[in-house]
């Protein structure tokens, strides 16, 4: 009798610490459960995704279940074409969506967000204002004209080669410009004439950025004279 009052006890003792570290979780980046349906999650591939981490069934992913879904690996899913509703998975860590159909990434106050790799994605709107943590951002071959990283001062590497993005403002990202300043000369980059403006702009050895001028605008390709 006794032990089973005390392994009774030590099951709500659990389910307290679990409970109280989902509400520490929810106060530092907003976690909530949500009805996994059609409204929240228009896209039924990713729907699909979601509901494998209901664990109890009831059709709802609860701040706990939430709270297990670090990353989302889409990479070459040619069926999912929307991350609708991925604005209430706020623990994301990772997201890869590399040759997807997907043109729209909506993100929420996923502050825990890390690495975004979405390269040969169709990509015409991106939001990832709050997400401050992030520091790897490939957008490599999107159909982005524009993309504002002003939030993300975290950021250390960004690919936004074969884009529409012209230019993009540094200066809120030291740690980015860091990187421009540190890597190896023009020979290695994407620059099909690196000549004409290599000595008065900074140059990266991954295809990154071509360069930028006092104002901290990076221009993607070199800007006349």
């Amino acid at each position: 009798m006794r032990f089973k009052k005390f392994v009774a006890g030590l099951l709500a003792a659990t389910s307290l610490v679990s409970l109280f570290a989902v509400n520490v979780m929810a106060d530092e980046v907003k976690l909530e459960s949500v009805k996994i349906d059609s409204y929240h999650f228009s896209d039924a591939e990713f729907r699909t995704f979601v509901s494998g981490y209901d664990t109890n069934k009831d059709g709802t992913l609860s701040a706990l279940e939430n709270s297990k879904i670090t990353s989302i690996d889409f990479n070459d899913n040619k069926k999912i074409e929307s991350l609708d509703g991925i604005k209430y998975l706020n623990c994301l860590e990772s997201i890869k969506i590399s040759r997807t159909n997907i043109a729209k990434l909506e993100m929420g106050g996923a502050k825990n967000l890390k690495y975004i790799e979405a390269q040969k994605a169709p990509l015409r709107t991106i939001n990832i204002s709050e997400c401050t943590g992030l520091v790897h951002l490939d957008l490599y071959a999107t159909s982005l004209s524009g993309v504002d990283i002003s939030n993300n001062t975290s950021l250390i590497y960004l690919d936004i080669v074969e884009t529409n993005i012209t230019t993009i403002n540094l200066i809120h990202n030291s740690e980015l410009k860091k990187t421009i300043n540190t890597v190896t000369p023009y020979e290695k980059t994407w620059i099909s004439k690196p000549s004409l403006c290599y000595g008065k702009y900074g140059y990266t050895n991954d295809a990154v950025f071509v360069g930028y001028n006092k104002d901290c605008t990076v221009y993607t390709s070199c800007p006349d004279g």
